[in-house]
């Protein structure tokens, strides 16, 4: 006769999905911030024995760097008040903390009398998950004489070549993150985004700009202006969340130390 496998819950714990949360870190300057755009938080059932004091519970975002053992910890607001905000819940910086790679995060729900009511644990910001190029650009290695890496539209989708012998080398190192990645992602934004205002988004259009707007916390808007502005912050923000400039320039000083 087989067994039915049964996972109990003894602490009575709800959890949160990881994408309920949308929180990113941003480096400004030599300080990290945390900006939280939106959570959404589970629905206490009537029956929960916790359901009564649900609502006024609060809401706590913790995080720990795993490099310099800093620890930031802030009240969001009641359950709540979380729930009705519209528009940003938190920008801060967060003190001591530099490396922003290293960065873990816990959100939990606390009842006055400091009872976890429910939790998410040791979770990313959406910015430090690796930015997947495979899935967004299409990459083909072929010999390329003495450019380096070229982006085409094939079929009017972007595609970015990579020459050969460059890219057994250098495809994922820290320069060409930091001197191609950029202008590229700006084109197939701009084009994306133009694309999108005229009604010809397909495929690839719609994964750029829920990628990006993963980035911005907001679609884009329609008008020129305000959309190349969205595209610039786009930018910004991923060379400012994978450090793209300070890799190279530690990468650069690393390798000058080690020169005979």
């Amino acid at each position: 006769m087989a067994k039915t496998k049964r996972t109990i819950n003894f602490v009575d714990r709800l959890s949160i999905p990881e994408q309920n949360v949308a929180l990113r870190t941003e480096a400004r300057g030599d300080e990290i911030a945390v900006e939280v755009a939106s959570i959404t938080l589970p629905v206490a059932e009537r029956k929960w024995k916790n359901a009564g004091i649900w609502q006024t519970s609060e809401v706590i975002l913790k995080a720990r760097c795993k490099v310099s053992d800093t620890y930031f910890e802030v009240c969001l607001g009641t359950v709540l008040e979380v729930s009705g905000r519209s528009g940003m819940l938190l920008n801060a910086i967060m003190p001591g903390f530099t490396e922003i790679s290293a960065i873990k995060f816990d959100l939990v729900v606390r009842s006055p009398s400091k009872l976890i009511l429910a939790s998410l644990v040791g979770f990313s910001a959406d910015n430090d998950k690796p930015f997947d190029r495979d899935n967004l650009l299409k990459t083909r290695i072929m010999p390329l004489e003495e450019e380096s890496v070229r982006l085409i539209w094939e079929e009017e989708e972007p595609v970015l070549l990579a020459d050969k012998e460059y890219a057994e080398q250098h495809l994922r190192s820290p320069f060409t993150r930091a001197l191609v990645l950029p202008p590229v992602i700006r084109e197939i934004l701009t084009t994306a985004v133009a694309r999108a205002e005229d009604g010809e988004g397909d495929g690839w259009v719609d994964r750029w700009i829920s990628w990006a707007e993963g980035l911005n916390g907001m679609r884009p808007t329609s008008g020129d202006e305000e959309s190349a502005q969205w595209v610039d912050e786009a930018v910004r923000k991923f060379a400012n969340s994978y450090r793209l400039k300070t890799k190279v320039l530690e990468a650069t000083a690393a390798a000058s130390e080690w020169r005979p």
